[in-house]
């Protein structure tokens, strides 16, 4: 009578959970590295003049009330 295996044997190629782990938090940490830097922009360019004055203020209607004003300048008062 032939045992069944019930440990599954990995493929060499295969990584082991930790490295797959750690792997995702590298990709993670990449990713708002990258990504930071534009939510940084896009916040600034929605406060106001004295906002960007007085430091960082992350979060829109919680730390500031947002405003469209740069926007509109741009688009429409240049013309």
């Amino acid at each position: 009578m032939k045992m069944k295996r019930l440990v599954r044997r990995r493929s060499v190629l295969s990584p082991s959970p930790t490295a797959m782990a750690l792997s995702y938090l590298v990709l993670v940490t990449w990713t708002f590295v990258v990504l930071f830097p534009l939510y940084w922009i896009v916040v600034t360019s929605i406060k106001l003049p004295i906002h960007v004055i007085q430091g960082p203020l992350y979060l829109p209607y919680v730390d500031f009330q947002p405003s469209l004003h740069a926007w509109r300048y741009i688009f429409f008062d240049l013309r």
